[in-house]
């Protein structure tokens, strides 16, 4: 059984890799993160600020939509199509199916947020300095998302290799050697280094994605992509808006905005920008609370998508 679950995960996992729309919106938001320190120069004494917030909230939004897409192109899309009935037919069971399929997206949802968190390290490193920018990080960077593009473009016509998948693995080796670079590459003969603050506010963010990833997986066994991207959208900007609505009178005694208020993930939890520009530390109790809050949402959603599932209909015929 185990072998059988990994098997779905590593399946999901490969399939999202290769959907195009995966690569284009990964390299879309990578490039809009690494352009943000060129606009960095008409600010003054806030570049930082500047490139944080812009590319936390492209992470943020771009893993949103990235998650829908995951999720129903494996889910939605084999439902409607009867794929999922050829596998649920053989010795596997639902509830293992479908939390293969949330592993899978998952994992996809990390490697986004990993390959967003180095560019928006490496942004953060390329505009340090408040009147100039690294032009050789920052050239460098977009140099490489270009590179991925042409070495995948060549591995498909040389081997017939999957073109998405081959782009997203030049990603995956090239962007963390170039965070390395940037980690230990000296500005005035000093070696800045990677903001680590910005690191832990990146890690929660990822957090974030990665419970959006569930949910919308979980909602993907019951909406098609456009009424998954509804959903998923109020969600998130109920919960980003959670506190001034519910949050307040919650304090205050009220019943009812009490119960709304822990129903609506806090989306508020997981965005430490704020914090960080007002020199706040992001301490490591803070963070074992997010992780804990993080792993109950993941929980709760996870129980979602199975009893959602369990009777499900597939095609024209109900498995189980």
């Amino acid at each position: 059984m185990p072998q059988v679950f990994f098997q779905v995960v590593w399946n999901t996992f490969r399939e999202c890799v290769r959907e195009p729309v995966y690569l284009v919106l990964l390299t879309l938001s990578l490039a809009l993160n690494g352009l943000v320190p060129a606009f960095a120069l008409f600010v003054f004494r806030s570049q930082e600020k500047l490139v944080r917030d812009s590319d936390m909230a492209t992470m943020m939004m771009f893993g949103m939509i990235t998650a829908v897409l995951c999720a129903s192109n494996t889910v939605s899309r084999e439902i409607r199509n009867s794929t999922a009935l050829l596998v649920l037919s053989k010795p596997v069971n639902r509830p293992l199916f479908i939390s293969a399929k949330v592993v899978g997206v998952s994992a996809v949802m990390l490697l986004f947020c990993i390959l967003n968190g180095l560019s928006t390290l490496i942004a953060l490193r390329v505009a340090v300095d408040q009147f100039r920018f690294d032009e050789l990080l920052f050239w460098g960077f977009l140099s490489l998302l270009l590179l991925s593009l042409v070495y995948g473009a060549g591995a498909n016509y040389m081997t017939r290799k999957n073109f998405s998948q081959q782009a997203l693995l030049f990603m995956s080796i090239t962007i963390p050697l170039w965070a390395i670079f940037a980690h230990f590459r000296t500005d005035h003969a000093k070696v800045v280094g990677l903001d680590g603050e910005t690191a832990k506010a990146v890690f929660l963010l990822t957090l974030s994605i990665l419970a959006m990833g569930v949910i919308s997986t979980a909602l993907s066994t019951v909406l098609n992509f456009v009424g998954n991207l509804t959903v998923s959208s109020f969600i998130f900007m109920l919960g980003l808006m959670s506190p001034y609505f519910f949050g307040i009178e919650a304090k205050d005694g009220n019943v009812i905005s009490q119960i709304i208020y822990a129903i609506i993930p806090n989306w508020q939890q997981f965005w430490m920008a704020d914090a960080i520009s007002l020199h706040k530390e992001i301490t490591f109790s803070f963070i074992m609370n997010a992780f804990t809050y993080f792993c109950l949402l993941v929980s709760i959603f996870l129980i979602t998508a199975i009893l959602l599932f369990q009777d499900r209909e597939i095609g024209n015929n109900n498995a189980r």
